[in-house]
């Protein structure tokens, strides 16, 4: 199976390239985390089960 890394590190420092305070930054690092995390699980329930 292939693994997929979200470097946290980098997208927080890209945001706050664009002007995104620290706390923005890391408030939309979370949500997209928890939003990458939950579509891949959804995509392997789907293949495991589909």
């Amino acid at each position: 199976m292939t693994t997929l890394t979200f470097d946290t590190h980098e997208f927080i420092k890209e945001l706050k390239n664009a002007r995104f305070s620290e706390e923005q930054a890391e408030v939309i690092t979370k949500l997209q985390k928890s939003a990458v995390t939950s579509t891949l699980e959804q995509a392997k329930h789907d293949y495991d089960y589909g």
